[in-house]
């Protein structure tokens, strides 16, 4: 969803434990002259430029990214600095001519350590658009940190520095004054109150259903019964987020107390990601932009340029002043002006608007396209896949609560005749035995659902599949 920053931290590339992901809101660096003397007890002003940045984790109800996976990717993994100090509220990443253990005061905010690197934090100078020296503080990790290091933003500040040995007490209060949540406008998450279990019907159990189903788990009817597939849906649930290991543990396909809070988490966060996609999906430039704006719509002009190789930053929603110039080169390549200091320059004005709107456009059609690619890929995997249930052989009786790789395999020979549209999980669920009535029905193993063996796939209704499938 939003391009990753490309070797922005080498030293959190070494780390071995979570990553921490710099939130990039423009070009600056936070340098000192090594000749200057710094008193231990007084410490030298200087301007810095300030960002943060965190460590992400997998059970996050949000990413800027969109998920973990993409969000670990910026930099790597880790849980310590480039000095090898374990991450903390407060560390900070500088360049390397800024020595580690190096302390800095910030107004209003508190004092902390250099013990990090980064190959975009860079001295005053060394770039064109490093009209201050920058800082990079550690917020935390998890969602609380993201939070911090987005409503931080950027700010300039004239600090305090101290050496290493100086008496300098390191702590560090951070404000949150302006959520992610404000930005996304985040769901709020939807509680279970009630067990529910095999055998139970209702409201309750078919909004379980419904909930399943949205994210993924369930395939069955939407009828308000906790049947066996409904039962086996839960168990699947269990054992991916780690609640049960096998199918005699206690709890095994009841929705109880550990189970719905997981599910709770689970549809909060499929949710988000959902309501991040969709924004995406339909988004359109409207509004004018310039330095200083922070919103949404800044967040996918960074995240355009940085995949147009314009902006070499991490997309954060701020607009700041390397933010300023990607714009600037995009709008001399574009011919939107002729110089870079010409009238509009860097700023995100009608002409601008409509350009990015047409690549908006071009690139919802190129991933169009491609998912039109994937389906007629998985047509062809579908038509692989039914060649190969020819040769299915199951040689023994199966029925309702059976499972294994015997039902997985009729259940593929099902799905491929289209009785079933479920996923093939290897138990012979209520879907599953409706399909073998249906095909029992039409191939005349059976001449009513009274008849005995009704859907049970037994020798009469095996030798009739095999034959269908060998056409």
């Amino acid at each position: 969803m939003i391009s990753l920053l490309r070797g922005s931290c080498p030293g959190l590339r070494r780390w071995k434990g979570f990553c921490a992901i710099l939130l990039f809101f423009g070009s600056f660096a936070l340098t000192v002259d090594s000749a200057e003397a710094i008193s231990l007890t007084r410490g030298k002003k200087h301007m810095f430029t300030i960002t943060g940045y965190y460590s992400p984790l997998p059970n996050q109800n949000f990413y800027v990214t969109g998920s973990y996976e993409k969000e670990i990717r910026l930099n790597g993994k880790g849980i310590a600095g480039a000095d090898g100090t374990p991450v903390y509220p407060g560390m900070m990443a500088a360049s390397p001519n800024f020595s580690f253990g190096t302390k800095v005061c910030v107004p209003g905010v508190g004092c902390g350590a250099v013990h990090d690197r980064g190959q975009a934090i860079v001295k005053k100078g060394e770039r064109d658009l490093a009209v201050n020296d920058r800082l990079d503080i550690w917020m935390g990790y998890g969602e609380e940190g993201l939070l911090r290091a987005l409503a931080w933003g950027v700010k300039h500040r004239e600090c305090e520095i101290f050496p290493a040995n100086s008496p300098i007490q390191e702590v560090m209060n951070f404000e949150t004054t302006m959520p992610l949540y404000r930005i996304l406008d985040i769901p709020k998450k939807k509680f279970y109150n009630e067990n529910l279990r095999h055998g139970m019907e209702g409201v309750k159990v078919e909004e379980l259903q419904r909930d399943l189903k949205r994210i993924g788990y369930y395939d069955g009817n939407i009828d308000g019964i906790y049947d066996f597939d409904l039962k086996n849906a839960i168990f699947q649930f269990q054992k991916k987020h780690f609640l049960v290991e096998t199918e005699s543990d206690v709890g095994v396909g009841v929705f109880g107390p550990n189970t719905r809070k997981k599910m709770a988490d689970e549809k909060h966060r499929f949710e988000i990601q959902e309501k991040i996609r969709e924004a995406w999906e339909s988004f359109h430039f409207e509004d004018s932009l310039s330095k200083g704006a922070k919103n949404a719509s800044v967040l996918k002009l960074q995240e355009m340029l940085v995949e147009l190789e314009y902006l070499d930053a991490y997309p954060t929603g701020y607009f700041g002043i390397q933010t300023e110039a990607a714009v600037r080169k995009f709008q001399v390549d574009e011919r939107i002006i002729k110089y870079d200091f010409a009238y509009g320059a860097g700023r995100v004005g009608p002409k601008t608007k409509d350009q990015l709107n047409i690549l908006l456009e071009a690139k919802k059609e190129s991933i169009a396209n491609e998912k039109a690619d994937i389906l007629a890929y998985e047509k062809q995997w579908e038509r692989v896949r039914y060649l190969a249930s020819k040769n299915f052989h199951v040689d023994t009786v199966l029925s309702l609560g059976d499972s294994g790789d015997q039902v997985s395999k009729l259940q593929v020979a099902l799905k491929n005749l289209g009785y079933i549209d479920s996923t093939p999980s290897g138990f012979y669920g209520d879907a599953t035995k409706v399909a073998i009535e249906q095909f029992q029905l039409d191939y005349g193993v059976i001449f009513s659902l009274n008849d005995n063996g009704s859907g049970v796939f037994g020798p009469h209704t095996r030798e009739i599949l095999s034959q269908v499938l060998s056409g």
